[in-house]
């Protein structure tokens, strides 16, 4: 019979398995206000760090990503600074995000049409000083118009993203202002009547409900 061939040795390779995983940690504990449930509630603090792996083994760290606080009722996560805020403190601030959102989403309806006029512009800016943004002019919204031209946003999607962040009361606040916008310099043009008639199914607002805010904007 054939003879084994001793000139080719047996050839074992070990191969090493090694990767990155994130792990968290609890370092603190303490009550806070939770944005989310709006209510005082019990949180950790928690760091995220990365650790080098073998064998899918987290052996070494590596570095520190940051740290967070985690709501224990909702499981919610937010910045450090979370914690520190009174409930009149985080209600403003809550104000003041809602209020940015929806003069953008306005600055998306005076842009719908690709013209604009110093009466929209009006509006906009109105809105923005009565909502804590004293710092927004007219040239600025300006150039953020000029910016949505140019991306090409679809301005019902844009709308219909801003409204899932916003209260039922926000909503509403909302389509009064894009209506007082987007006929500001009179008549409506048919871009901005498709936005508006599609907008109520957009963010999911009854159709009475929309007729009757728009009959109080008129």
């Amino acid at each position: 019979g054939k003879g084994r061939d001793v000139s080719r040795p047996d050839q074992r390779v070990l191969m090493i398995v090694i990767g990155t995983i994130e792990l968290k940690f609890t370092n603190g504990k303490g009550t806070f206000c939770c944005p989310q449930c709006e209510q005082e509630r019990t949180y950790r603090q928690r760091t995220r760090r990365l650790f080098l792996t073998v064998y899918f083994i987290p052996l070494i760290p590596l570095q520190t990503l940051g740290d967070f606080i985690e709501c224990t009722t909702c499981r919610g996560t937010f910045p450090v600074e979370s914690a520190t805020l009174t409930a009149d403190q985080l209600h403003a601030r809550k104000r003041q995000v809602a209020g940015e959102l929806i003069r953008r989403a306005l600055v998306a309806v005076v842009a719908a049409d690709n013209v604009v006029t110093d009466e929209e512009l009006e509006v906009v800016c109105d809105f923005a000083h009565r909502n804590e943004q004293p710092h927004i002019t007219r040239e600025q919204l300006l150039h953020e118009t000029t910016a949505i031209r140019y991306a090409e946003l679809d301005a019902l999607g844009y709308l219909r993203h801003v409204a899932s962040q916003l209260t039922k009361l926000e909503q509403e606040t909302l389509v009064y202002h894009a209506f007082l916008a987007a006929t500001a310099a009179g008549d409506l043009s048919p871009t901005r009547q498709t936005l508006l008639a599609h907008l109520p199914a957009a963010i999911g607002m009854p159709e009475a409900r929309f007729r009757e805010i728009v009959s109080r904007a008129v």
